[in-house]
């Protein structure tokens, strides 16, 4: 299950700028998750930490979370 993945607060963030319940935000996740792992791993292997934190920092701020 995503949730003991993620972060109880993470989800409802999601959850609220979607519109929709925690349930749903966390279906959404474990849905997209693995397309994006695919992502950032071309061909099955971690690229160098800038090129993953750049690629990972780019999918936080789609999720429109601000950096502490």
């Amino acid at each position: 299950d995503v949730r003991q993945a993620m972060d109880d607060d993470e989800l409802d963030r999601i959850a609220q700028q979607l519109g929709i319940s925690k349930d749903e935000a966390a279906a959404a996740v474990a849905q997209i998750l693995p397309d994006v792992v695919d992502q950032a791993t071309p061909a099955g292997e971690l690229p160098p930490d800038d090129e993953l934190d750049e690629k990972f920092g780019r999918l936080h701020e789609l999720g429109g979370s601000s950096a502490s």
